[in-house]
């Protein structure tokens, strides 16, 4: 049956705990995962706070990044840094300063509306490992797509955080199935895999992609691959408010 809100408040109890735990910034590393090969995610990007890898983020435009609103809340652009071109953060391809954070209406309370995006001060040099990817023109969510999900965050919970870019193979997770388990919106759509598997801290911002197509964002889970759905947010909802934000030079 559906969880009661007393299930659903201690489970958003129990994410808040892991976006607000002993980083400095709330942060979702990817469990069960394996290398990613060099340059095979040319899109994504290690999003810096104060010189630290903190969450992950895609290159949708030569100037702007998508990531999640709760990896920026609280930050300045000059906390900030983005590092481009490589699987190991700590060795940049090319790091950016940030010229402007444009964060959407977040409620961190109901974790609606996890979605950013950041301008950064000058054009990123594209070449064969900085690419942008695309944003969705369809909804896609059928059940056990099968979807990429890649980045820094923590081996295991409370674990270490890689030097090396992971990757993870996801299915999609029926959206009332999920919706039993947490307060999903529209905005909003769950991978669940098994036991063992999934997302978990350092991750969050990162690219939930399909066929060249970033679907999601990762936005929380229950720390970590506990066999709970993963919460992203959806990018296809947020198209519209990507389009009006992204001033074309």
């Amino acid at each position: 049956g559906i969880a009661s809100s007393e299930m659903k408040c201690f489970l958003l109890m129990s994410i808040l705990y892991l976006a607000f735990g002993a980083e400095a910034l709330p942060s979702s590393r990817i469990i069960g995962g394996s290398d990613a090969e060099d340059g095979a995610y040319p899109y994504q990007i290690s999003l810096l706070y104060k010189g630290k890898h903190n969450c992950g983020g895609a290159i949708i435009h030569k100037r702007y990044i998508v990531t999640a609103a709760h990896c920026v809340q609280g930050t300045s652009t000059q906390s900030l840094a983005i590092v481009t071109g490589t699987n190991i953060w700590k060795r940049p391809g090319k790091q950016y300063n940030v010229e402007k954070i444009i964060s959407h209406r977040f409620n961190s309370r109901t974790t609606a509306n996890d979605i950013a995006l950041l301008k950064t001060t000058e054009d990123i040099i594209f070449n064969a490992k900085v690419q942008p990817i695309e944003i969705p023109q369809n909804d896609i969510r059928k059940h056990g797509t099968s979807v990429v999900a890649t980045g820094w965050g923590r081996l295991y919970a409370s674990g270490p955080i890689p030097d090396r870019l992971q990757r993870i193979d996801l299915q999609l997770y029926d959206q009332k199935q999920c919706a039993r388990r947490f307060a999903v919106t529209e905005g909003q759509i769950c991978t669940l895999t098994r036991t063992g598997e999934g997302v978990c801290n350092g991750d969050s911002g990162g690219p939930l992609v399909a066929d060249g197509v970033l679907l999601g964002i990762v936005s929380y889970g229950i720390p970590c691959g506990r066999g709970q759905p993963d919460v992203f947010t959806r990018v296809y909802h947020y198209v519209s408010w990507i389009a009006e934000h992204i001033e074309e030079y």
